[in-house]
């Protein structure tokens, strides 16, 4: 945990990235950007999840605008609550080069490479 708060805590350009497994969490979410200064983004799957919010960026992946794919690529530090790191999310990992993360590993419960965070935030 102290690990995962230094990473956080030190990051210059975080993003506060959102998953399907994060829409309950909505207002618990909008109020990091407060304390970080840090956008928000959505996978696929929360689309929308921000919308009307002044941080908002909308999808984090290939289907990012460029705008936002311009932002992605300037962060250092992908703050995540349920998403994914997928090919898709990470468009092929481009998105999260020099960020804070291990090389792509075979998720073996769902046959798929995914990224794995460098440490995680768990209860």
């Amino acid at each position: 945990m102290d690990q995962a708060i230094g990473m956080i805590a030190s990051a210059k350009r975080p993003i506060i990235l959102a998953g399907g497994g994060a829409i309950d969490a909505r207002d618990s979410l909008i109020d990091v950007p407060k304390r970080l200064e840090a956008p928000l983004a959505t996978t696929l799957k929360a689309k929308g999840l921000f919308n009307g919010h002044p941080h908002n960026m909308e999808i984090f992946g290939t289907l990012s605008t460029p705008a936002a794919y311009d932002l992605i690529a300037k962060s250092d530090c992908i703050v995540s609550f349920g998403a994914s790191l997928h090919r898709f999310t990470t468009d092929k990992g481009a998105l999260m080069k020099d960020k804070t993360h291990h090389p792509n590993q075979q998720h073996p419960a769902r046959g798929r490479k995914e990224l794995s965070p460098r440490c995680s935030l768990d209860r």
